[in-house]
């Protein structure tokens, strides 16, 4: 394997856990959220976060 294959597997690794990570239904918008407002705690983000409720949010930021 010459190291551009070894970089393709790299980013396909990388692409593949990104994905993996934002197909959950809260986390993509945990991190807009904390984009948009920069750093909150959980009760903060429970209250932006419309129809979230604790348990999956605590979810989503556990697998964070």
């Amino acid at each position: 394997m010459d190291s551009g294959e070894r970089r393709a597997t790299r980013e396909h690794r990388a692409a593949l856990d990104v994905v993996s990570l934002l197909s959950g239904k809260w986390e993509p918008r945990v991190l807009l959220r904390l984009r948009a407002d920069g750093p909150l705690g959980f009760n903060e983000l429970l209250d932006a976060i419309p129809d979230v409720s604790g348990k999956p949010l605590s979810k989503a930021l556990e697998s964070l």
